[in-house]
């Protein structure tokens, strides 16, 4: 991304939020039930400086005839596995406004509704045998795409440098990688190289959770209080994931149907309205470059 991609994106991320480790990890099981054991015939895009560790016709003369033998998911990045030698993985990471849709002839009535489905929004297309295609949307143009080997991967400066997925993260480790930085805590949150997966939604919410103030110093946290946030942090998931993900503004799985989180934020978008637990208002402030919600009552 160029300097004015970035200086955009950061203007954009201010006011604006990615799908999180729960809007990925649905969009990646709801994908595979749809795309796994597909053969790929055909790559497309219009948008190559999205495309990282190969060139558009590499990817298009290499990816034929590879079938999808599986996927996995670390922090924000779904990874797909391919077949053949020699190795390639195909990953993505939708960032701001990108989302990936499925398209055949039996699953188009399943898209009717879908909010976010103009032709030009749409920049990575894969089709399969069969006639069925993957499409990567992306309005913004945020969006990443990989293409490669393993040891390409391993050398890709953001993907090496993702930290442990949130949902792998044991007590000890969060409770080491906490103690040993002296950081307000929402911007530790945030950090993909350290944690990855959490964004504004998981960590406003687990904090309110947690009873903790989004500018407090982690060096200044008690045991119990970082017992209480890793206990809140893996709450806020399961919820997030038992509601079907967050759908605010531009993300939806790849069956089209909207998560419901949104209506059962405790602080996240919910500024100005009473806490759940106190009767406060809700307030917003930037922190660590992001919109932060919070409750100025009981979160300490």
């Amino acid at each position: 991304m160029g300097s004015v991609g970035l200086r955009e994106f950061r203007r954009y991320a201010k006011n604006s939020d990615m799908p999180e480790l729960a809007e990925v990890e649905i969009t990646r099981r709801k994908l595979l039930l749809l795309v796994k054991k597909k053969i790929f015939t055909d790559f497309w895009t219009d948008w190559p400086r999205g495309l990282k560790l190969a060139r558009p016709d590499f990817v298009c003369r290499d990816i034929k005839k590879r079938k999808i033998l599986d996927g996995h998911r670390t922090g924000k990045v779904i990874f797909l596995h391919l077949s053949g030698r020699p190795e390639r993985i195909l990953a993505f990471h939708q960032r701001m406004s990108g989302r990936l849709e499925y398209h055949s002839k039996d699953y188009s009535n399943v898209l009717k509704n879908i909010r976010i489905r103009t032709r030009r929004w749409v920049h990575f297309i894969f089709k399969f045998s069969g006639g069925g295609e993957l499409r990567f949307i992306d309005p913004r143009k945020f969006g990443l795409v990989w293409y490669g080997s393993p040891e390409d991967f391993q050398k890709d400066k953001y993907l090496k440098n993702l930290g442990v997925d949130l949902k792998k993260l044991t007590f000890e480790e969060f409770c080491e990688k906490l103690k040993t930085r002296n950081q307000i805590i929402k911007a530790f949150l945030l950090r993909q190289d350290v944690i990855s997966g959490i964004g504004n939604i998981i960590a406003d919410e687990s904090l309110w959770w947690a009873r903790i103030h989004p500018k407090r110093k982690t060096s200044e946290f008690s045991e119990k209080e970082i017992k209480d946030l890793f206990d809140a942090l893996q709450k806020t998931v399961s919820e997030i994931l038992k509601a079907g993900g967050t759908s605010m503004r531009n993300w939806l799985p790849p069956a089209g149907k909207k998560g419901s989180y949104q209506e059962l934020c405790k602080v996240y978008d919910r500024a100005g309205q009473n806490c759940f637990r106190c009767g406060h208002k809700i307030r917003r402030i930037i922190t660590a470059g992001r919109g932060t919600a919070f409750c100025p009552s009981c979160q300490k």
